[in-house]
């Protein structure tokens, strides 16, 4: 069977009692919600990536954050008839400080969804973890 990781860096974004979500628009998670993140590019620190994923994503700028931890999820995704494992590493930020970016539009689909409504069913690996340790 084929195999893929990827390593990425996600933002946990929490505001009045909602927390920030991207949803997925490909990928073995396709549709679900995510915290907003992603690869990191060849050359790029995490910090790099983080900054420049929730600027894409969400039109964030982001000025405070923290290191959280480490997560990691496997799965089985068929794409196109090609069955793969999954691995899929992230690096979770805490993002203490940001700022709407009004130049730009967000490239993804994001919601502030409150934390005491959420549909579990609907989130990823990594964003059910970050629920989890809210």
């Amino acid at each position: 069977m084929n195999q893929i990781s990827r390593l990425g860096t996600y933002g946990v974004l929490v505001h009045d009692a909602k927390i920030l979500l991207t949803q997925k628009k490909s990928g073995p998670y396709k549709g679900l919600w995510d915290l907003p993140g992603g690869k990191i590019e060849f050359g790029e620190t995490p910090e790099e990536a983080l900054k420049r994923e929730l600027l894409e994503e969400a039109a964030l700028s982001i000025n405070q954050f923290e290191f959280s931890k480490v997560a990691t999820a496997l799965c089985k995704y068929d794409d196109h008839g090609v069955t793969y494992e999954f691995h899929h590493i992230g690096l979770i930020y805490n993002v203490l400080d940001w700022c709407r970016r009004l130049d730009l539009v967000p490239e993804d689909e994001n919601r502030w969804a409150l934390l005491n409504k959420l549909n579990v069913e609907e989130l990823t690996p990594f964003a059910k973890l970050a629920v989890a340790s809210l």
